[in-house]
């Protein structure tokens, strides 16, 4: 039997900042997800307290850190091929920006290159924390002027030893998220594709999955550029599962289209969401991560089923298409 861990603070983890109890209630909240990947594993919750493990079974967390690693070698549990430093360097933002950039791309060192690189955005500029992660960890702006409160932002970045990566601002059309899975020897498998949906802050409010997915002219480039992100991740030793966040839109006028925007070497909720769909049987769905104050499910709406979402914690639900 396997163990799942569904630690979903590892990018501050990976980065070494402290984990704000709220982060904690979250990852609380989503603790049997995982069990859309392995529907009989026993759930831990993390930090563990106390719970009584069984040495020999399999650990399945949602991302893999020096401490989680440490606590199941300490526990005698098993992690399969995981080298902590090849995980930490492929989900920072710098290592995909070094796949695929925009014109006006920037990984600054210090508010003087901060400075000149937002001069050269003026129609919209985001920054970004190398480990930051829906919508949490960046700032957007406009202008040529980079104003106070992005200016201390980045100053806690600096502080970190880290550098802010500076983008342009597109103005998002359709999101996808590309699946696949690497395995040792650099094989790597595709899995599938679903879209991404988000609201103005770029926090991420759930899924489009199978026939809900409305194809876009630019798929296929999309495809290509994910496939090449994939085999540049499986050449730097990372071991599992990979999403590929994509994007069409604009930025001053004119068409933007990236097929490499962020990489999450881990497990994401694009992968469980295919893993969903898979098991409600459906040709299509919506999976909805509203607002608190949006739940209980839109019309039609129906909630996870009760081993991966006990008590409907999450407050998601999944909408037929």
């Amino acid at each position: 039997m396997t163990y799942v861990l569904t630690n979903l603070e590892f990018e501050l983890a990976l980065s070494g900042a402290p984990v704000p109890g709220a982060v904690r209630a979250v990852s609380a909240r989503w603790s049997h997800i995982l069990r859309l990947l392995e529907p009989q594993a026993e759930v831990l919750a993390w930090p563990l307290a106390g719970q009584a493990l069984e040495p020999g079974r399999r650990l399945l967390a949602w991302g893999w850190t020096e401490e989680v690693v440490a606590f199941a070698n300490a526990a005698g549990l098993k992690v399969g091929p995981v080298d902590v430093e090849v995980v930490r360097a492929v989900n920072d933002k710098r290592f995909g920006l070094g796949i695929e950039a925009l014109q006006g791309s920037a990984i600054c060192e210090s508010e003087a290159q901060l400075k000149q690189a937002v001069r050269g955005l003026k129609a919209g500029w985001v920054l970004k924390h190398p480990f930051g992660v829906s919508g949490r960890g960046q700032l957007r702006g406009r202008g040529a002027t980079l104003p106070e409160d992005a200016r201390r932002w980045a100053q806690r970045v600096f502080s970190q030893g880290l550098g802010v990566v500076v983008e342009p601002r597109v103005e998002i059309e359709a999101e996808r998220s590309l699946h696949f899975e690497i395995a040792p020897g650099q094989e790597v498998r595709e899995l599938g594709m679903c879209a991404l949906m988000a609201d103005a802050t770029g926090t991420f409010r759930g899924l489009g999955l199978g026939r809900a997915l409305e194809p876009l002219e630019e798929d296929a480039r999309l495809w290509e550029g994910a496939r090449r992100a994939a085999r540049e991740v499986a050449a730097r030793g990372y071991v599992g599962p990979l999403g590929v966040d994509a994007y069409v839109g604009s930025y001053a006028g004119e068409p933007v289209v990236r097929a490499v925007s962020e990489l999450n070497a881990r497990v994401s909720f694009g992968r469980l969401g295919l893993a969903l769909l898979a098991r409600l049987g459906w040709a299509g769905a919506r999976w909805v991560h509203p607002a608190r104050s949006q739940h209980p499910p839109q019309e039609g709406g129906v909630c996870l089923p009760q081993d991966v979402d006990p008590a409907e914690r999450s407050g998601t639900y999944v909408i037929q298409v």
